[in-house]
């Protein structure tokens, strides 16, 4: 770790100590306990889908469900979901895409009561376990949410808005699983367009993190999101972007991206330690979750040049063992790992578009 009067830096000189890696495979690879099931997930229509992002998955039984929304030729947007067959190593359609036209849109997604999946998208919107989709809240139109985490007795999205006719973090506290929902104005301590990324949530304790080029912010919340405080993570770096929130370990952990490498930093607001970049080698975290043993899993990319000279991505996988940081990589596929999601067996479950990895 290196701190410069008292802010935590991340150093490009730990990029440039690293060796290069090693060419990858374009094919999926196994990689610590992690298995690869080659086109384990359905296409929607072939191989002409264009996705509008990662798969959101949630845990459904013994396995999960999958949403995202996809779009292909000249067709219209369509929402899909993906649920889990074969002891959870398939995901296939739950509906074809004639039948989905009207199915569940959401960027993020809890578990609901009753078998049922709550998710936050254009508005709060909950899927019945017959499939029956039902719209709920419906924020103000120039709201964009981003996360969703269940914290106590309510719901609490996050993501950005125009409350005052310019840009502004916000939240959604929702006592009745999204039926109604109330908006909270994120409070900030500079100006800057501060943009939500992750939440995460233990008990009535609640932490989102988010960044505006070379910072990063985290808003606590105690009360499961009524009040707010909003505090500096002093790291700095340019392309700053924080993609994830977890709660392991008694601390919490934030991981994302920076142009120096990962970035993970733990511990609580005003107190946090940053990872040293060299224990986690380069590349870029966009997910995580927390195995059965409370231990921290985070998957990311990193760019490499492909034997014909063309740039590709690399699938990574991070995880935490009484030895520090483990890197395992996961091939260079076409369909990169960008979703993540613990098993109630407690197997760890990695997504990309068509490939599934697992680990016991």
């Amino acid at each position: 770790m290196k701190k410069v009067g008292g802010i935590l830096a991340v150093s490009l000189v730990a990029l440039v100590a690293c060796d290069p890696a090693p060419m990858m495979p374009d094919e999926p690879l196994d990689a610590l306990g992690f298995v690869a099931r080659t086109d384990a997930i359905q296409l929607p229509v072939v191989d002409r889908a264009v996705y509008d992002g990662p798969m959101t998955l949630v845990p459904d039984g013994a396995c999960v469900l999958g949403f995202t929304a996809y779009s292909w030729a000249n067709s219209s947007r369509v929402a899909s979901t993906w649920v889990g067959k074969e002891d959870c190593t398939r995901l296939v359609l739950d509906r074809t895409p004639e039948q989905a036209a009207t199915g569940f849109t959401a960027t993020a997604a809890v578990a609901g009561p009753d078998g049922s999946v709550i998710g936050l998208g254009p508005a709060f919107s909950r899927r019945d376990r017959s499939g029956a989709v039902v719209p709920l809240f419906q924020p103000e139109s120039d709201r964009r949410a981003v996360a969703l985490a269940r914290a106590g007795r309510n719901l609490v999205g996050v993501g950005t808005g125009q409350p005052s006719g310019r840009p502004q973090p916000v939240a959604w506290v929702s006592g009745d699983e999204g039926r109604t929902a109330h908006e909270i104005t994120l409070p900030t301590d500079l100006p800057g367009y501060w943009e939500p990324r992750a939440i995460a949530a233990e008990g009535d304790r609640v932490l989102v993190a988010g960044s505006a080029g070379t910072a990063a912010r985290v808003w606590s919340s105690g009360d499961a999101g009524e009040t707010w405080t909003v505090s500096d993570v002093p790291v700095r770096g340019s392309e700053l972007v924080v993609t994830t929130v977890l709660r392991t370990g008694g601390k919490w952990l934030l991981a994302g991206i920076s142009a120096a490498g990962p970035l993970v930093v733990t511990g609580e607001p005003g107190d946090w330690q940053l990872e040293a970049p060299t224990a986690l080698g380069d590349g870029r975290i966009s997910g995580g979750t927390v195995d059965a043993a409370g231990k921290p899993v985070l998957i990311g990319e990193r760019s490499e040049k492909s034997w014909a000279g063309s740039s590709r991505s690399c699938s990574i996988v991070w995880t935490l063992d009484a030895g520090g940081w483990q890197r395992g990589e996961l091939g260079c596929p076409p369909d990169p790992v960008s979703a993540v999601a613990r098993l109630a067996d407690g197997r760890v479950l990695l997504a990309g578009s068509r490939t599934l990895w697992i680990r016991p």
